[in-house]
């Protein structure tokens, strides 16, 4: 049989938080189906992991930040060549957006598809994957309908709570499949798609490389607290941070860690030097994998209280999580969205509700005084995301998706 010709087309690459996306397309490559990798554009973070370093110079930018007029000529003088080599495709897209999609960022958008369906045709592409449903997927759809290849979609997390669900539907509707990484959200979308525009939902649990993250502890202090996660609404730092002012008012003498970089880091840090944490809490900004790494060996518990925020912002089934459990890591976290369906609260790990800083510095503290439970939690976690998590795994069943697109492709021809 032979393999799809396959493209990923993502928003932005690289980033330190989306290490499951660059994980996911080097675990391909092992197996066979490499794919060309494209990006709406490139962040221009100043870290990196070192594997999406070596793959930077092959990832075709659509935008480059650094000249946006230079882009923007050629992606003109591409989308014009492709609307004038497929009239109908050129249709299609205009009649999308005098029809549906009247705005400024749809016509962006259109322009992006327009020359991205021609540069995928150029190359041999045949099938074109999507991570995340807002930017890439329109992008996606666009392209489709401007005579590129048939194309599927990842859905996460943001990308699909604040995307209109009007959005959601029509780019559902046209793709061969889509793919989410929790139950929680495949129900959400078989509310949005209803029984009458039915299209294949498949829940695909992020892998995690389970000998990188693996249950080798080194001796640390006691009761150290490890978080890591974007300083960002929806990762409920500030609720953490009230609970280990609470632990300290309870004389529970703790070590608090904190890693990722966002925009509310200054205000937590304030926070906590009000609540008097000073040498009791530490943010140490972003930082590259083999650090977290190290950081979940050295810790006691790992904590992490996601919220739901008011536009509707949520986590799905946050990676660091898996992670910590993989590392042996007894876990605390919020019962919000996909979480239950990694974490049987006090069975691997303990469950509190969101907006609670009590009840999370109560469960922070059970595992702390209690080693029996921080054991049975650890061993049992561990288990859970080899059972389920486990990134080869998978990832051959997301490969099998795609061979059986080429599959389905044969058949068609065979047909005709």
């Amino acid at each position: 049989m032979t393999p799809p010709r396959l493209a990923y087309l993502l928003k932005r690459f690289p980033r330190l938080s989306e290490t499951f996306v660059l994980n996911e397309i080097l675990e391909l490559g092992r197996q066979g189906l490499e794919p060309r990798v494209y990006a709406l554009t490139d962040p221009l973070e100043k870290q990196a992991h070192p594997e999406a370093t070596r793959l930077r110079p092959h990832v075709i930018y659509l935008h480059d930040p650094r000249r946006p007029l230079r882009s923007w000529l050629r992606l003109l003088g591409g989308a014009l060549v492709q609307a004038v080599s497929c009239p109908d495709g050129a249709l299609r897209v205009a009649w999308a957006l005098c029809t549906v999609h009247r705005s400024l960022p749809s016509v962006r958008h259109a322009v992006e598809g327009l020359w991205l369906a021609r540069d995928l045709r150029r190359n041999g592409i045949t099938h074109l994957h999507a991570h995340f449903i807002h930017s890439p997927a329109a992008v996606a759809y666009l392209a489709f309908l401007a005579g590129g290849p048939r194309f599927s979609m990842t859905a996460h997390a943001k990308d699909l709570y604040t995307t209109l669900p009007r959005n959601v539907r029509i780019r559902s509707q046209a793709a061969r499949f889509v793919v989410t990484c929790t139950h929680f959200n495949a129900a959400y979308l078989a509310g949005i798609l209803g029984e009458a525009h039915r299209v294949p939902v498949h829940v695909l649990y992020h892998g995690t490389d389970l000998q990188r993250f693996s249950p080798e502890r080194s001796a640390g202090e006691q009761h150290r607290i490890l978080s890591v996660g974007r300083l960002v609404p929806k990762k409920g730092f500030p609720d953490l941070v009230r609970a280990v002012a609470l632990l300290r008012a309870r004389r529970v003498r703790t070590r608090t860690d904190i890693y990722g970089g966002g925009p509310l880091r200054e205000e937590l840090e304030t926070e906590g030097r009000r609540l008097g944490l000073d040498g009791e809490l530490t943010f140490h900004g972003a930082r590259l994998q083999d650090e977290i790494v190290a950081a979940y060996r050295r810790a006691d518990v790992f904590v992490l209280a996601p919220v739901v925020t008011g536009d509707g912002d949520r986590d799905g089934i946050p990676n660091v999580l898996v992670e910590a459990m993989a590392s042996g890591v007894p876990v605390v976290a919020t019962r919000i969205s996909g979480i239950p369906e990694l974490i049987t609260d006090g069975v691997d790990g303990l469950l509190v509700a969101q907006h609670d800083p009590v009840a999370l510095a109560e469960a922070i503290e059970r595992v702390l005084r209690d080693p029996d439970l921080a054991a049975r939690l650890s061993q049992a976690g561990r288990q859970r995301v080899t059972d389920d998590f486990d990134l080869a795994r998978n990832t051959r069943r997301l490969r099998a998706l795609f061979e059986g697109i080429a599959v389905e492709h044969i058949g068609l021809e065979v047909a005709a």
